[in-house]
């Protein structure tokens, strides 16, 4: 499927909501948008037009990036941010203008009501503990080549090839760029790099460093 890339503008929400304040109907057709109404952060998301011949301009609210097919029936989207998107697409059925939603609770959890409630996750005492609580659920299928990234530098940080902790750093941030997606992982990463300066201090040494990122690859990998 040829699909373009398109980019949300002031503009495009500006005349949705005039044509809704002008008389437009609001999803009472039978023409609907399908799609997933939750996903995990990073998912890739389709929604579809539901009439054959239908198409509409579509934009997402709060605004992102998100592609349009040529036939102008689907969009797709992913996002590092979680929130509740809203899928808009502006069509005319019967030579009638109308606008249809769609809410997507992405990386949303919704809050239950259950009886009892759920006991909490227990707080990581370890670097290891929090890396297995934290991997996203949409990067499984990666875990093992971002083991790979961490066993790398551990290993170059032991022989001296790396010989700060600031290069060990980089090395992690280069060698992730290309072997994982760092669109899904970017937030895990953040966090797990403020869980390793928050544990070892800013002046970690190497010897110390390389411990902690083998402990993070068995953590990824258990």
């Amino acid at each position: 499927m040829r699909i373009r890339q398109c980019y949300y503008r002031g503009a495009i929400c500006v005349a949705v909501l005039g044509t809704v304040l002008s008389g437009w109907s609001l999803a009472q057709t039978p023409v609907t948008i399908s799609g997933p109404a939750r996903a995990s952060v990073g998912e890739l998301c389709v929604f579809a037009l539901s009439g054959e011949e239908s198409i509409a301009d579509w934009t997402i609210v709060p605004p992102t990036e998100f592609y349009v097919d040529t036939s102008k029936r689907t969009l797709v989207f992913s996002t590092p941010k979680a929130g509740h998107y809203t899928i808009i697409a502006a069509t005319i059925i019967e030579n009638k203008p109308l606008v249809l939603t769609f809410t997507c609770d992405y990386g949303v959890t919704p809050s239950p009501n259950p009886e009892p409630e759920p006991t909490p996750n227990p707080q990581p005492k370890t670097i290891k503990d929090w890396v297995k609580q934290n991997v996203p659920p949409a990067g499984t299928s990666e875990v093992k080549f971002l083991a790979e990234c961490y066993e790398d530098a551990a290993s170059a940080l032991e022989r001296g090839t790396i010989r700060t902790t600031e290069a060990g750093y980089a090395a992690i941030r280069t060698s992730t760029q290309t072997k994982i997606n760092v669109r899904v992982w970017g937030e895990f990463l953040n966090g797990l790099e403020s869980q390793i300066r928050a544990q070892l201090g800013e002046s970690p040494t190497p010897k110390e460093l390389a411990a902690t990122f083998r402990q993070i690859a068995s953590g990824l990998t258990e």
